[in-house]
């Protein structure tokens, strides 16, 4: 899409070049009395312009010049567009309305869940901490769980691995492997027997982020 973007740029920069060459012939073939300086400023910037874009389409430029002409381009549009007084263009279905009634929409879809989200972010950060308290606390137990789950990881890395070497990505494979379809369990079993349950909403959300959302946005990025 971006080469797409940039042979249209190029394009209309020639066709451009071309419409402002034969404009200028007809200046110059209509007025001869003109001034030497002009012309000789006209040809020198005609000559510097034609010598860029032959080094844009070749791909032969520096990128600043690149940058520059692309700015200014994009400028020129900018300034037409709002001269004009045509919108941004924008896809569908966001077309079709204006930006505050889109932005009103995400409002609405936000505040059924707000509640939850702060409850959730609330516990996911206040965990964190306590953890962190402990872990400063007792240093030892936080060393000790590391080294037992290293062991056993690397311990078992030559049978199910290629490379032994990445035993640390086990204990996560294995804890979203058992964790995740656990909950889901758990939570099936107490809708079907007792309905919805808005403590046990919040509970398994929170069990599936982790504290500060490490179990989600650490554990899944790994």
């Amino acid at each position: 899409g971006v080469c797409v973007v940039q042979r249209a740029r190029i394009m209309t920069h020639e066709v451009e070049k071309r419409a402002s060459r034969a404009s200028a012939g007809d200046q110059g073939s209509a007025g001869e009395g003109a001034a030497p300086a002009s012309s000789a400023s006209q040809a020198a910037s005609a000559g510097v312009t034609t010598n860029a874009s032959k080094k844009r389409f070749e791909g032969k430029g520096d990128a600043s010049s690149s940058s520059s002409s692309s700015s200014s381009s994009s400028s020129k549009t900018n300034g037409s567009s709002e001269a004009s007084g045509d919108r941004v263009w924008h896809p569908a279905p966001w077309r079709y309305a204006p930006d505050w009634v889109w932005g009103l929409c995400g409002v609405l879809i936000l505040l059924p869940i707000a509640p939850g989200m702060a409850v959730l972010i609330t516990a996911a950060e206040v965990t964190m901490k306590g953890l962190k308290k402990f872990n400063a606390t007792f240093p030892a137990v936080g060393r000790a769980c590391a080294a037992v789950i290293r062991g056993i990881a690397e311990a078992v890395a030559p049978y199910v691995l290629r490379d032994k070497r990445d035993a640390s990505y086990l204990p996560w494979v294995f804890f979203l492997a058992t964790w995740g379809p656990f909950l889901m369990a758990i939570s099936i079993y107490r809708t079907i027997n007792y309905g919805f349950e808005v403590w046990w909403f919040l509970l398994y959300h929170f069990l599936r982020i982790g504290p500060r959302f490490r179990f989600f946005a650490h554990a899944h990025v790994l």
